[in-house]
């Protein structure tokens, strides 16, 4: 053990000897002392490029994300290799083409982003914009680190619904049993007629068709109640159908008195 010691002894005092007779390095200067410290990978905040927007009409809206690429890399040449001399639109153009593809990727386990409602939007709704794990890809093409944080937002801007009420445009009449609606004045926007708890729809001559192997009638003094109802196999509800066209219904049902 002893004999040990003294050899690390020895040894250290070489060392310690060398370094006295070498004097100070020169080719290390403040200068890249300094670049070792300071020389660190750029952060890139996506969500400072993002910016997120609703369209259409209240209760069908779609939300619309717009990413600024050029300004991102313009702000941040660094985090894509680049100096501020470097850019050019050839650039900016290929930078976009890589990073929109990790964005927009909508792998199921390696999605970019997903929103947490994206459609039938309606003004003041609350949805979120939900980073994925795809979106670190971005990380791997550039020396950079991405900072991203769920975006939560509230739905706006969506155009209004004007109000009708489909059943003043409507009268009920019976007659030999059968139920029939004339249409009394122009509806601002078309729509479909049912009977409460009936499987069947109202035709275009007015005539409650009825899907039942055995015609049911009507008799005088039933009281019927009469709603608005999607067609069969309709992909859009009434209410749905009316929205896209601008308008929402005041009432969807009402009660009628079989007469006459």
């Amino acid at each position: 053990m002893k004999k040990s010691l003294i050899s690390i002894a020895a040894i250290v005092s070489c060392a310690a000897i060398s370094l006295c007779s070498c004097g100070k390095d020169e080719s290390i200067t403040p200068e890249k002392e300094s670049s070792k410290v300071t020389d660190k990978k750029s952060e890139l905040n996506l969500n400072d490029y993002v910016e997120i927007t609703f369209e259409g009409n209240d209760t069908l809206g779609k939300f619309n994300m717009e990413v600024d690429y050029d300004s991102m890399v313009r702000e941040n040449p660094k985090a894509f290799g680049l100096t501020e001399n470097d850019i050019t639109d050839a650039k900016i153009a290929s930078i976009w083409r890589k990073v929109s593809e990790c964005i927009t990727n909508f792998d199921a386990e390696n999605y970019g982003y997903k929103m947490t409602k994206s459609h039938n939007l309606s003004n003041g709704e609350e949805t979120s914009l939900i980073w994925g794990n795809g979106i670190y890809e971005i990380e791997n093409l550039y020396d950079l680190n991405l900072i991203v944080e769920d975006i939560p937002l509230t739905v706006s801007g969506l155009k209004e619904l004007e109000k009708f009420n489909p059943f003043e445009y409507i009268e009920p009449y019976f007659e030999n049993g059968e139920l029939y609606l004339n249409e009394i004045n122009d509806m601002p926007v078309s729509v479909t007629f049912g009977v409460k708890d009936s499987e069947g729809y109202f035709s275009t001559s007015g005539r409650f068709v009825q899907d039942f192997l055995e015609e049911k009638l009507f008799e005088k003094g039933d009281v019927v109640t009469i709603v608005l109802s999607s067609m069969p196999d309709a992909k859009y509800t009434v209410e749905q159908e009316c929205a896209k066209k601008g308008y929402t219904p005041t009432q969807t049902e009402k009660e009628f008195v079989c007469e006459g």
